[in-house]
Formats: C-alpha cells, sequence, structure tokens
C-alpha cells in the first residue's frame, strides 16, 4: 500500500496529494482508471496499477463513484 511504501499515514498522504494536484487521490484514481481503460488497458491491469484488491473491488469503486460499471461506461463513451 501507499501508506507503507512512503512510512506515512493515509490522512497525511491525503493532505499533501490535496495540496500537490487540487485534487482528491479518489478523483484522481477515478481519472486514472479511466485513462487506463480508455486506452485500451483491462480492468484487471487498471485494478492491479491503482493497487485495488481485485478486479470487484475496483468495479465496486467506479460504480460507486460514476453509477455505472468501467464496461459501461466506456461502451457509452464509444458510442458517442
Amino acid at each position: 500500500m501507499l501508506e507503507e511504501a512512503l512510512g506515512a499515514s493515509a490522512k497525511t498522504i491525503t493532505r499533501i496529494f490535496q495540496k500537490e494536484t487540487g485534487m482528491g487521490y479518489q478523483q484522481w484514481r477515478l481519472m486514472r482508471a479511466i485513462e487506463l481503460l480508455a486506452t485500451g488497458r483491462s480492468i484487471t491491469y487498471t485494478a492491479a496499477e491503482l493497487e485495488f484488491s481485485s478486479d470487484s473491488v475496483f468495479i465496486s469503486f467506479f460504480r460507486k463513484m460514476l453509477g455505472t460499471t468501467p464496461t459501461s461506461y466506456l461502451n457509452r463513451s464509444q458510442q458517442n
């Protein structure tokens, strides 16, 4: 996990991330996920790259943030 790798608490990392990027970590994760998926990366690759514990945890996160699954999101955006 990021906390272990950096030796800092999640709260500290979140505060620094917000200050440096102007966005929350979860927002950044979502944007990065969309980027990876849009360039043809698989759900499995994207979940692992963003350090989700499993594909299903990643899909749940995506659905919670956008109200749809990654596959449905991509299908809709490709139709437009």
